[in-house]
């Protein structure tokens, strides 16, 4: 730590010449999900630089007690930091779940909690009313594990250092919290995420150096077969380019208009190949409409090579003028630049028609006096203004350029400026230029350059079928990889649906995923019996043989119940199919030598497979499993092993296999708190065939105490003794179902009574999201990984986290319908005052406003109910 006597300006001067190395996302980055600090005002590099270099002055002055003898006033609050990037917590909590509980007191050497230190005086956030819900002010569990307002209003009851400070006692973790591999998935700590969180492309998590992704080197993907297909990103820009000249005649299609532009300057700005309509009409910003147009580009073009522009030359404005900006500031001609590095209008023209490609047809041929005419709607300088404009629509970090008036400057008085995040995007388009056109490669892949370190060497191949294939569900699992980073590519694949590459070689894991539907139509057609029997024969070679050390796992989707038809059939009718017949299928599998995996949907499949690509990761580091075989090497011993080796295993240790990681499967509702569903249980799995009632978690009380028995029966034989309608008024006025039985009416009332703000809200017939649902895990996502005052999460991200706290009994992703656990969102949006406000850039943050029935002291409310209710797997001890 610096010395106390080093001034505060020095420091930060020092600290200033490592953040201005950093890149504008790293920066962006680091201040928003490590310090909580707002980037939206911040358009140049060297403003983010200084105020990441003062957040981290700040940040390490706290945590050393560097700047104490700045607290002059004796009545500052107390402050203790967490600003460290790996406090005692992060590496004592993988320690903590061996013990019930860890005293720590005064003499152990726990840094920023022995010694708390002062700071100035702060305002106290309007969210920090949610401390009243806590279980007490010197729970460090919660201390640490609170969005940063609640921090600060527990920080302020901390006792002064004149005082003797209170043994801390770090308290075990909630009953609904697993002790597995993904224990930390949605620990909400601010300032040091959780290492080994699913959720790659946040920008939290990365901060450490990561090694290179495993790119499959080309002989590989060749060797796993499947077709190759061309970059058409140059196909569907010429496509849109052309109907923006359509639409720019009639006023009806001016928005259509404006949408063509934009989606040009994303795709544009897109560095990775994109090898199919359906994969541009995923980017955001692209406007779904055009997706017709997009297919209409590629048809009938098979046999034919795709349009790529020349060597260091490109196919659209927006590029073209990104990279010439770019050389005229690298130009060591000054009369390039007429203030700094500002250049005339008229020279960006000329530089941009020597970029463009003449075969594209987008050269600008006019002058700059007719392009500054705003009846002119030409859609080459089109794109030149919308790489002005924020984006706020899209990924793309802009603005890009800067356009500014100056009279006397050159003919047309305008000149443009490149702004840092232009200037780095422009770098990488003229590197991908220089390289020529991208050679065919699979239909989908991880698009990132890096991974996480938990990654490892570690490559997931999936089959093109999967979803349905690319006409369907395909892409959408590869955009949730994509938003997980987890590394993969699409092939075809003869066995299995998922393998795992470890560098070349495979790991001995096949996972076979099945929807309730797939389910039946397999038994209908066959196809059950026969990849079981091709499964145990890859177990066989990838496993040494008769010892099967090759775990087969299948991912059972969603619950058949719900996929029923007329008849009471899975899927189809004509697959005479019972839910039964399903069921008892999925139950034999442990006996048949295979692991069971069940999920809610999509989402929950891909955050397993990404948990077992992390611990594939990990046992191939840790020497646990083997990786001897190449794809092609794993293929040739297929076609020789014996049929007999497909058998059901007899062998009593072959039987019952543990699955790679532990999941939660609960399709009736929250009846049995924290029940780890395995395959080794195969009778929880006939529980979805109940009929779905009230979640009741603590309805012993209608059985052994209703009987007489148990802690409270005083108060039970009183509550024996009121009439029926007695019972229900006292159920109504706590915010309760009045339905039922008698006896379950006293079970309601001998429950804990809800959070007042939810008994107020329903009184004033006020909008309430119930326990479980999408919109109450929705709400307890924000709650946990959102901090009030920074910016709001997206909603791809948000629809992640939802899935992971396991809030909501059904799939945030839909059981295969037109909707999902976004359509409720619309119910958070509205009232006065709404539960959840949608800021610039569809982003989506808490209300905090009033304070006593804001979106944030819902959210905490809903989370006290499903830590009763044994949903939430956060990991907090809140009661």
């Amino acid at each position: 730590a610096p010395s106390p006597s080093v001034p505060r300006k020095d420091r930060v001067d020092r600290a200033l010449g490592s953040t201005i190395t950093l890149s504008m996302s790293q920066l962006k980055s680091e201040l928003e999900n490590i310090y909580g600090i707002c980037t939206k005002g911040y358009l140049e590099k060297r403003e983010l630089a200084m105020a990441l270099a003062q957040a981290r002055v700040d940040a390490t002055s706290s945590a050393t007690g560097t700047d104490l003898e700045e607290a002059t006033n004796p009545d500052d609050s107390i402050n203790v930091s967490f600003g460290m990037e790996r406090s005692f917590f992060d590496y004592a909590g993988d320690k903590l779940d061996d013990y019930d509980d860890v005293e720590v007191n005064d003499d152990t050497e726990i840094p920023n909690l022995s010694k708390p230190t002062k700071t100035p005086s702060r305002n106290k956030s309007p969210n920090s009313n949610r401390i009243d819900l806590l279980e007490s002010d010197s729970d460090v569990c919660s201390l640490m594990f609170t969005p940063q307002p609640v921090k600060m209003a527990l920080q302020q009851k901390t006792p002064s250092n004149t005082e003797k400070a209170p043994d801390y006692q770090l308290t075990k973790k909630c009953p609904g919290f697993l002790s597995s591999s993904s224990s930390k998935l949605l620990t909400p700590c601010a300032f040091s995420p959780p290492l080994n969180s699913p959720m790659a492309t946040f920008a939290a998590k990365r901060k450490v150096p990561t090694p290179s992704i495993p790119a499959l080197s080309n002989d590989l993907i060749n060797e796993i077969g499947g077709k190759l297909y061309p970059d058409l990103r140059h196909n569907f820009i010429l496509a849109l380019t052309c109907h923006a000249r359509k639409f720019r005649h009639n006023s009806y299609q001016r928005a259509s208009f404006d949408a063509a532009l934009r989606s040009v300057v994303v795709i544009s700005m897109h560095l990775s190949p994109i090898r199919s309509p359906e994969a541009a009409r995923r980017l955001k910003g692209v406007a779904s409409h055009f997706y017709e147009i997009l297919k209409e580009s590629v048809a009938g073009s098979k046999g034919k090579k795709p349009y790529h522009p020349k060597k260091d030359k490109f196919s659209c404005v927006a590029s073209a003028a990104l990279v010439a900006l770019l050389d005229m500031e690298e130009s060591s001609e000054p009369m390039n630049s007429t203030n700094g590095n500002s250049f005339p209008m008229e020279d960006l023209i000329q530089n941009i028609n020597r970029l463009i490609d003449t075969r594209s047809n987008a050269s600008l041929n006019q002058t700059a006096e007719q392009y500054m005419d705003p009846d002119n709607l030409d859609p080459g300088w089109g794109q030149v203004k919308k790489l002005c404009a924020t984006n706020a629509n899209t990924d793309l970090d802009g603005p890009f350029i800067k356009e500014r008036k100056k009279k006397g400057a050159c003919p047309s008085g305008v000149v443009f400026e490149l702004l840092e995040a232009g200037r780095e995007m422009a770098k990488k388009l003229r590197d991908l230029a220089k390289k020529g056109p991208a050679e065919p490669g699979p239909l989908r892949q991880l698009p990132n350059n890096t991974v996480d370190e938990e990654f490892g060497n570690v490559t997931m191949s999936m089959d093109h079928r999967e979803g349905g294939g690319s006409s369907k569900g395909l892409h959408t699992m590869c955009d949730q990889l994509d938003i997980r980073g987890v590394p993969y590519v699409v092939r075809e694949l003869k066995i299995a649906d998922y393998v795992f590459f470890v560098g070349d070689k495979l790991a001995p894991v096949l996972i076979e995923r099945k929807s309730a539907e797939d389910v039946a139509g397999s038994l209908h057609d066959g196809r059950w019996e026969r990849q079981q029997r091709n499964m145990r024969k890859a177990q066989y070679v990838l496993g040494d043989g008769h010892a099967r050390r090759c775990q087969i796992c299948y991912i059972i989707e969603g619950d058949p119940n719900k996929r029923k038809v007329h008849g009471g059939n899975v899927g189809r009718r004509t697959w005479f199919q019972s839910v039964d017949d399903c069921e008892s299928a999925i139950s034999e599998l442990p006996l048949l030598g295979f692991s069971v995996m069940r999920s809610k949907g999509h989402l929950d499949t891909i955050g397993i497979l990404a948990k077992v690509a992390q611990d594939i990761s990990w046992k191939v580091k840790n020497g646990v499993i083997d990786v001897k075989y190449t794809y092609k090497q794993f293929l040739d011993r297929i076609k020789v092993c014996d049929e007999k080796l497909g058998n059901p295993p007899t062998l009593k240790e072959h039987q019952n296999p543990a699955p790679p990681v532990v999941v939660n499967w609960n399709p009736a509702g929250p009846k049995t708190t924290n029940t780890k569903t395995t395959s080794d249980d195969p009778k929880k799995t006939n529980k979805s065939n109940e009929p779905e009632t009230e979640p009741e978690p603590n309805m012993n009380y209608s059985e052994a105490n209703l009987n007489g028995g148990g802690e409270n029966c005083e108060e039970i034989s009183e509550l024996k003794k009121m009439s029926l309608q007695a019972l229900k008024d006292l159920c109504k006025e706590r915010g309760d179902k009045i339905g039922g039985k008698k006896e379950d009416l006293i079970a309601r009332l001998m429950k804990p009574r809800k959070p007042e703000i939810i008994i107020m809200r329903a009184r004033r017939n006020e909008y309430v999201p119930k326990i479980p649902s999408c919109n109450a895990a929705l709400m307890v996502a924000l709650h946990l990984h959102h901090i009030p005052g920074t910016q709001g999460l997206a909603k791809e991200r948000l629809m992640v986290l939802a899935e992971e706290t396991g809030v909501s009994k059904d799939s945030m992703s839909g059981d295969g319908g037109f909707y999902d656990g976004w359509s409720g969102m619309k119910d958070l949006l509205r009232g006065d005052p709404a539960l959840v406000k949608r800021e610039k850039g569809q982003k989506f943050s808490l209300t905090t406003q009033p304070p006593e029935s804001s979106g944030v002291a819902v959210a905490n409310a809903l989370h006290i109910l499903a830590h009763r209710e044994g949903l939430c797997t956060c990991g907090n001890t809140l009661e």
